[in-house]
């Protein structure tokens, strides 16, 4: 736990961080408000984070995305990706955060990526429960890749094509 002049205690993954973000925010010329503002943002995207178990190494674009979505959804100030700006300039600066997400190699790892967002945005599961699931999916869709591996074929997709590749694929799970 850190606790910066501002008077914000920060528990969790960026609790080191706090006393370099507050003097940063400081040097920068904030006022004392806004400067509280962004420490108690930093403390509540800290808490975040644990509550997700997950650690500094693991934030990124996706879970930046979900913190803002859940945030907007229970109808807080300090909502947006924008609001968020000089607490991940500052994370960044010290090696922390990923600028942005890698490209996916292709459709089906695009596809995937979306399946991971929705399950932890709309559904609520953890980082961790999304990836198994998701994992749980690819053999399928890489079965569905044309083969160039430029498309997915799913038009015309049916449930029985869904039962063929399950009773094909069950012996090895």
């Amino acid at each position: 736990m850190s606790i910066d002049p501002f008077r914000v205690r920060v528990r969790g993954p960026f609790a080191p961080f706090a006393a370099g973000f507050a003097g940063e925010l400081a040097r920068q010329g904030y006022t004392p408000l806004s400067a509280r503002e962004q420490m108690r943002l930093l403390a509540r995207l800290s808490r975040w984070l644990a509550l997700e178990g997950m650690g500094v190494e693991d934030l990124g674009a996706t879970e930046v995305d979900r913190f803002v979505r859940t945030r907007r959804a229970a109808g807080r100030q300090l909502r947006s990706i924008k609001a968020l700006r000089p607490i991940l300039a500052y994370l960044q600066s010290h090696g922390v955060v990923l600028p942005s997400p890698r490209a996916p190699d292709d459709p089906a790892d695009e596809l995937l990526e979306r399946y991971q967002r929705y399950l932890a945005i709309e559904r609520g599961l953890g980082k961790a429960t999304a990836d198994v699931y998701a994992q749980m999916v690819s053999p399928f869709l890489r079965h569905r890749l044309s083969s160039d591996g430029r498309a997915l074929d799913l038009a015309g997709l049916a449930a029985t094509d869904i039962v063929a590749f399950v009773v094909m694929h069950c012996p090895q799970l």
